[in-house]
C-alpha cells in the first residue's frame, strides 16, 4: 500500500497544476492529512497580509496566529485569532508563506472555511467563511 502522505503530496501537485490551466475551478491552497483525511483553511491574499503585518507589529519572536473555535459570543461558539507558541493541541499549516497554528478541537468546525480581511470604509476586519456553521450572527463572529 502506498503511503498516504505520498499520495497527497501527488495529488495536490496535480491539482495545483490543473489550476493553473483552469481544468478546475475550486482552488486548493492548504490540504493536510491530519489523521482522518483532509483538513482545508483557505486564506485570501488580504488576510495573509493583514496577519503578516499584525505579527510585526505584536507578535513575539516564536509566536504564530492560532486560530481556534471558543465558547461564547451571540450564537455560542465564536471564532479566535491570537498569536501564540505552538502547544502540543496544535497543528502547523503553512500558506503562501504564512505559518500558522490550529487548535485540534476546532479542525472539524473550521474545515472548509475561508477567511478574508476586509479593511474598506465599512469592513469588519478578518471574515470567516465557514461552510461548516447552521447560522451566524450579524457581527459575523459567531456562530453555532
Amino acid at each position: 500500500m502506498q503511503n498516504p502522505v505520498c499520495w497527497q503530496a501527488k495529488f495536490l501537485k496535480l491539482a495545483r497544476f490543473l489550476l493553473l490551466y483552469g481544468k478546475i475551478s475550486r482552488k486548493i491552497d492548504n490540504r493536510c492529512n491530519k489523521g482522518s483525511g483532509f483538513f482545508m483553511i483557505r486564506m485570501t491574499e488580504r488576510a495573509i497580509k493583514a496577519i503578516q503585518s499584525l505579527a510585526e507589529e505584536r507578535a513575539e519572536e516564536g509566536q504564530r496566529m492560532r486560530l481556534s473555535i471558543k465558547s461564547g459570543g451571540c450564537s455560542g461558539m465564536e471564532y479566535a485569532m491570537e498569536f501564540a507558541h505552538k502547544e502540543d493541541s496544535d497543528d502547523a499549516y503553512e500558506q503562501d508563506g504564512l505559518s500558522y497554528l490550529v487548535d485540534r478541537k476546532s479542525m472539524k468546525l473550521l474545515d472548509g472555511c475561508e477567511i478574508d480581511f476586509d479593511d474598506g470604509l465599512s469592513g469588519k476586519g478578518f471574515e470567516i467563511r465557514n461552510p461548516n456553521a447552521e447560522s451566524t450572527c450579524g457581527c459575523g463572529r459567531s456562530f453555532a
